[in-house]
């Protein structure tokens, strides 16, 4: 998201972790965007470490997963899972049981969709955005009603379209039980010039996260490597393998504010004490040079340069803003409050706020520097509330919109 919401805006599907220390398990999720170059068919530039993902086109809509919701303190109130605002005003808010629309900021609601689990949402404006639950996505054209417009093989983690017609998607491959954690888990990506409607294999080999610029140009990630597209994924050139004293596995998540301007952070599935490995990068000259920005203290202290500060003891939610700047929501559990950041391209610290909730933010969206949505749980004697919180002032005040 960009100083008004970004043309090619993420929605990264939930992970859960688990706070020792407190007991609490928390799940995050991030944000996406469009494209009009058809994505062209998959031609490898590196070795292939997993077959994309099959499509089909079914417009039948799915029987929602039967999992449990988790336990409200209002039946009336369903568990908020995602949110995400296209400007001040209009905006959608996922829940465990479908989707309500905003065209007020969040003052009030109207239900669009249910009985559908939603894990994200990802829009182009506020006539075109999607959401994934689990493999299956819908999509709405009129800002209104929303459809189920298909399926994939396994879990869509990423969706972003950079024009109402092209966009892509990553589906990861799911995880193996017995889970070891040592395993490096693989990404397909997929491309669609029609909305959503119908996906292809766009490139052969594994993407764990990608960020477009427009059609053709983008940035994607996989393990510790980082590389870049200028044909619309059909192949990639390394940009750099990054240097990590840690044996892994390293997820990562990209973001990028345009072809010059990127942030990359990579973490691990496993946490001890309260605190879970992440490593945060920046590039402002296209990725020729990258910085280490924040590393987590306690895990990697020992193997990273001392002078590199810590964002949160948790891996942070962030995305880029449309004047190039990038908020960051911290996770630190338990605590008082999470914080929010606003940085600029070079590293510098524009803004500072302290968000209300003392276990981590589970999504967040911001149009600008100033105006932002974030969903936390509020703690009660023997239940957990799903609170959407909003900010008019860079995190100074906050205002609760949801539940009513």
């Amino acid at each position: 998201m960009r100083g008004g919401t970004s043309r090619h805006e993420h929605v990264h599907v939930k992970r859960c972790v688990m706070f020792f220390a407190a007991a609490l398990s928390v799940c995050t999720l991030g944000s996406t965007a469009d494209p009009s170059t058809p994505p062209p068919s998959a031609s490898a530039s590196s070795s292939a470490t997993m077959s994309p993902t099959p499509f089909s086109t079914s417009t039948v809509k799915p029987t929602p997963p039967s999992s449990p919701a988790p336990t409200l303190v209002s039946p009336a109130a369903p568990f908020a899972t995602a949110v995400h605002f296209v400007d001040r005003e209009h905006g959608w808010l996922g829940l465990s049981d479908g989707i309500l629309a905003s065209i007020d900021g969040g003052r009030t609601w109207s239900r669009q969709l249910s009985g559908v689990p939603v894990g994200g949402l990802s829009a182009y404006d506020a006539r075109h955005a999607w959401a994934p639950s689990g493999s299956d996505l819908y999509r709405t054209v009129d800002g209104v009603h929303w459809n189920h417009v298909s399926s994939a093989a396994s879990e869509i983690s990423e969706v972003q379209f950079v024009t109402p017609l092209v966009g892509w998607l990553v589906a990861t491959q799911p995880t193996p039980v017995p889970f070891t954690g040592r395993v490096q888990l693989a990404g397909s990506l997929l491309g669609s010039t029609d909305g959503g409607l119908t996906w292809q294999p766009v490139s052969t080999r594994s993407i764990w996260s990608v960020c477009f610029t427009d059609e053709r140009n983008g940035w994607g990630a996989d393990g510790k490597v980082v590389f870049k597209t200028t044909d619309a994924g059909r192949t990639w050139t390394t940009l750099i393998d990054l240097t990590i004293a840690d044996e892994g596995p390293w997820h990562p998540t990209i973001r990028c504010a345009d072809a010059t301007n990127a942030r990359v952070q990579v973490t691990e599935p496993f946490a001890a004490l309260s605190h879970r490995p992440y490593l945060m990068y920046r590039t402002s000259d296209g990725g020729k040079s990258w910085v280490l920005e924040y590393r987590e203290l306690y895990t990697l202290g020992q193997t990273t340069p001392r002078e590199i500060p810590q964002l949160g003891s948790y891996p942070s939610l962030f995305d880029a803003l449309r004047d190039h700047d990038t908020w960051i929501v911290t996770c630190s559990p338990p605590a008082q409050t999470q914080e929010m950041l606003v940085l600029s391209p070079a590293g510098a610290v524009l803004g500072r706020g302290a968000i209300p909730f003392k276990s981590c933010v589970n999504d967040a969206s911001f149009v600008d520097a100033q105006h932002g949505w974030v969903i936390g749980p509020e703690y009660h004697a023997s239940e957990t509330e799903s609170v959407v919180l909003r900010t008019p002032d860079g995190g100074a005040s906050w205002e609760r919109i949801y539940p009513p």
